[in-house]
């Protein structure tokens, strides 16, 4: 049974609407806030089975750093979602970011295989 359903519900509509009015408005910090509130679900349900902490705790740290980033450069003003060349550079991140999580989860379901044992 989930611990914390109420708040992992709200937490995902709260997500759901500010990603909405990213791609309306193309504010980046609002993008950032996305990027902070699925860390906060992610460890929502990574504290519902806490046997597999330490499975989420690099996705969720890499969603950290890359809110961290953008806050960086929409603070400064250095980047803007309505110039092309910015656009596609900061798209690029992403499928980067979804990439690095489905090797790093290939990796933690299939490590016992490709790590070979030092106590042989």
């Amino acid at each position: 049974m989930i611990k914390y359903k109420n708040i992992i519900y709200y937490t995902s509509i709260a997500a759901i609407g500010v990603f909405l009015s990213f791609l309306i408005t193309g504010n980046p910090l609002q993008l950032g806030f996305f990027i902070l509130i699925s860390f906060g679900l992610l460890m929502l349900l990574a504290l519902n089975n806490w046997k597999n902490y330490t499975y989420y705790l690099p996705l969720a740290s890499l969603l950290i750093i890359e809110a961290l980033i953008l806050f960086y450069l929409a603070w400064n003003k250095s980047i803007y979602l309505n110039d092309s060349v910015d656009l596609i550079s900061f798209l690029i991140q992403i499928p980067g970011l979804i990439l690095f999580s489905i090797i790093y989860i290939y990796y933690y379901r299939h490590r016992d295989k490709l790590i070979v044992s030092w106590n042989k």
